[in-house]
């Protein structure tokens, strides 16, 4: 009659921690706010559409975000990977929005007699672990441990081109700011309300053409 309690109450201990993995792969110990984001974006006017064209093409620096964890030093931004779908989708979106132009065009490679923007996303490795290492800590004592700070930071800069002449960079840093503790489960209803990662890096286009804009460049 007792043969059957032991495998019921390891299976009662591997339950439990296999619901607790769950709930902080999960991030639902965590919450996050993506900053900075202009709260009134959505409601600016876009830009009058006063080019025929513009050519784009959106990337991804694997040999800078690489870098930035090795240690190797300089920085080769032409080793890249494209985007996820995600942030493609972003930035597409409000490259429609905010855009002076009429029409979008991705492009591969530079085009000699056009206005062209090459867009590089990367992941700041070492800035997202400003923490040294208190969120792998929270991570392995199932959250009783608290973290806070940045915990995911992203850079994106603009090049613009004009007839194949770069004219100018332009370099926006985005960070999601937050904690992450298991007294922070009853409250993850809060990031419903937060500024999401999307947000922030989409706002970076507007941030883009707005400066372009101010530099005469549109």
């Amino acid at each position: 009659m007792k043969i059957g309690r032991p495998s019921y109450a390891l299976g009662t201990v591997l339950g439990g921690w296999l619901v607790s993995m769950i709930l902080l792969s999960s991030s639902s110990c965590m919450i996050v706010s993506y900053q900075p984001v202009n709260k009134n974006r959505n409601s600016i006017i876009p830009q009058e559409k006063t080019l025929e064209s513009l050519y784009f093409v959106i990337k991804r620096s694997y040999e800078k975000e690489r870098n930035a964890v090795i240690g190797v030093g300089k920085v080769n931004m032409e080793k890249i990977l494209p985007p996820t779908d995600e942030d493609y989708h972003t930035l597409r979106n409000a490259l429609d929005h905010s855009s002076p132009a009429k029409s979008l065009i991705e492009a591969s490679e530079l085009q000699q007699s056009q206005i062209f923007i090459n867009i590089v996303l990367s992941y700041d490795y070492e800035s997202s672990y400003s923490h040294k290492g208190w969120c792998e800590v929270t991570f392995m004592t199932l959250a009783i441990i608290p973290c806070y700070g940045d915990l995911s930071v992203h850079h994106v800069e603009y090049g613009l081109y004009i007839d194949g002449v770069l004219q100018r960079k332009y370099h926006y840093r985005y960070a999601g700011k937050g904690a992450y503790w298991i007294g922070l489960l009853p409250f993850s209803w809060i990031n419903l309300f937060t500024d999401g990662r999307e947000d922030a890096l989409a706002d970076t286009v507007s941030r883009f053409f707005n400066e372009a804009k101010q530099d005469r460049l549109f």
